[in-house]
């Protein structure tokens, strides 16, 4: 289950709170949850205190990037706070979840029979039973022969009359295997569903599984459905730079990144310090001092006596102050193309 097996359980204390570690099966309606940077939130529920965080829900929604949350937003049981700090009012629990009740139809779509697992259930129930006849005829007509002295000697070597005939019965039996016409369509549906979920991908029923068999196409409704899940660098800009090549200004732009983000659990980050590191082979400059974050805007930092600021545009340009619009007009073209954050 996605659901962690604990939870931090805040209490009344007064004019404070008081956390407890609870077994999150024990979360009633009404419980307030606090939730930290990297827990999976325990229940279905409504923010209503903490920092701006930002929720992976792609295990519910199939979206790659952190959803924004502020107090007033649902979140869901199973999603994963990538940053920030929330505390969760509970609405729903344990069974009623949306994630449960997803397992719920999973469960229920591996014991749902395809058509065509009907027509083997049919054929099977003829099959089965005309195949142990068979194997019990042929039992006894190599136990009459041998009874009757009509198999030569050497064929039963040091076998006894019943054993030779039952190696025949159980080669009927074996090369037949009417168990498996009955057990290879369920089989094949619990192990496709059980796949797809894993994957993703919620597949409603045996026969509509069976059904995507003559599926030619498929249309997505929604942008970045179809993506790796993993954010990587397209493309960068560097602001032309006085004194400095395009080269050096680009060095020193990934070194400074690498500072800011090495360690940070953020897929925006997990995708710079990747793109630094393997692409740029970016130096390291020694770590980051006086970091401050700010959950789903970025942060600021101190990297070898100057400020750095990393973060979405509205964040930059606060911290930029007067002529800031004129210092990103490198990256107006990637507005367009949905390259920005």
């Amino acid at each position: 289950s996605a659901h962690p097996a604990q939870a931090l359980l805040c209490l009344p204390d007064g004019p404070a709170w008081r956390e407890q570690l609870v077994d999150s099966k024990l979360l009633h309606v009404g419980d307030v949850v606090k939730v930290v940077t990297g827990a999976s939130v325990p229940c279905d529920g409504e923010v209503v205190a903490g920092s701006e965080g930002e929720v992976d829900e792609s295990l519910v929604t199939g979206e790659s990037l952190p959803v924004p949350k502020r107090p007033g937003a649902k979140v869901v049981g199973g999603s994963v706070l990538v940053d920030g700090l929330l505390y969760v009012r509970a609405e729903r629990v344990g069974e009623e979840t949306l994630l449960a009740q997803v397992a719920g139809l999973v469960a229920e779509a591996q014991g749902s029979k395809a058509p065509m697992q009907l027509l083997a259930d049919r054929i099977a129930g003829v099959f089965v039973p005309a195949i142990v006849a068979l194997a019990m005829l042929t039992f006894f007509v190599w136990y009459t022969c041998c009874e009757l002295q009509l198999v030569p000697h050497e064929w039963m070597a040091h076998s006894s009359p019943g054993l030779f005939a039952f190696l025949f019965a159980n080669a009927v039996l074996v090369v037949a295997c009417p168990c498996a016409l009955g057990l290879a369509t369920p089989t094949a549906v619990m192990v496709g569903t059980g796949v797809g979920a894993r994957l993703g991908v919620l597949i409603k029923s045996g026969a509509a599984l069976e059904k995507m068999r003559g599926v030619t196409a498929v249309v997505f409704d929604k942008t970045g459905t179809v993506t790796e899940g993993k954010m990587q660098v397209a493309d960068f800009r560097v602001a032309p730079a006085a004194g400095r090549s395009r080269e050096q200004a680009s060095g020193e732009l990934w070194s400074v990144l690498l500072c800011c983000e090495r360690g940070s659990g953020h897929p925006i980050a997990k995708a710079l310090s990747t793109y630094a590191s393997a692409v740029q082979h970016a130096k390291t400059l020694g770590p980051a001092e006086r970091v401050k974050s700010e959950a789903g805007r970025g942060l600021r930092c101190v990297v070898q006596g100057r400020e750095a600021v990393v973060g979405k545009r509205d964040y930059v340009l606060q911290a930029l102050g007067p002529g800031g619009e004129a210092q990103l007009e490198a990256v107006a073209g990637l507005d367009g193309r949905g390259w920005t954050g």
